[in-house]
């Protein structure tokens, strides 16, 4: 008779596939180079595009919700990111990424969630080992909020304070 695994087992499982899906320098690197530019909030939005495009096999159709600026356009954080780097990179990119760098990855319809209508199965598979890999691996703090309802799952990158922000500084 096999043995079943506890939530914590499965979670560190899950986080060891999740590891073997990139090369190891690769994760040393990012959380090494990218993780601490402007607060983590320029890898955010490098993981909230790279979710949005390359994980729609197995989660569904998702999407980067978009940023609002100042004057009231409002912009997907690839377009941000291209932005940024047309201007100076100066106190403007700092501001930039401190007020619209938080993005946020949402899940239309989870297929995952939708296939296994678990919520064990969600939470310890999925959410709480996604969470660990991201903070632990990447550098980037995440937080899921799975709704068992509709099937669709907000991703929100949580940011840290902006200690290096420059508030009075006008985005030209």
């Amino acid at each position: 008779m096999i043995k079943g695994k506890s939530a914590s087992e499965t979670e560190q499982s899950a986080v060891r596939v999740l590891q073997a899906l990139f090369p190891p320098l690769l994760l040393v690197l990012f959380k090494a180079l990218l993780a601490p530019i402007a607060n983590g909030q320029l890898a955010s939005m490098m993981v909230a595009r790279a979710t949005a495009l390359s994980c729609q096999w197995l989660m569904g159709t998702c999407s980067v919700n978009s940023v609002t600026l100042p004057n009231g356009k409002s912009l997907s954080s690839g377009v941000l990111i291209c932005s940024v780097f047309n201007l100076h990179f100066t106190k403007t990119f700092e501001l930039l990424i401190c007020h619209y760098g938080n993005c946020q990855v949402f899940v239309e319809k989870c297929k995952y969630l939708e296939e296994s209508k678990c919520l064990g199965i969600c939470i310890n598979t999925c959410k709480l080992p996604t969470q660990t890999f991201f903070k632990d691996h990447m550098g980037v703090d995440l937080y899921m909020e799975p709704n068992f309802e509709d099937y669709s799952c907000q991703v929100k990158e949580i940011q840290g304070s902006c200690t290096s922000c420059y508030a009075k500084s006008k985005i030209s």
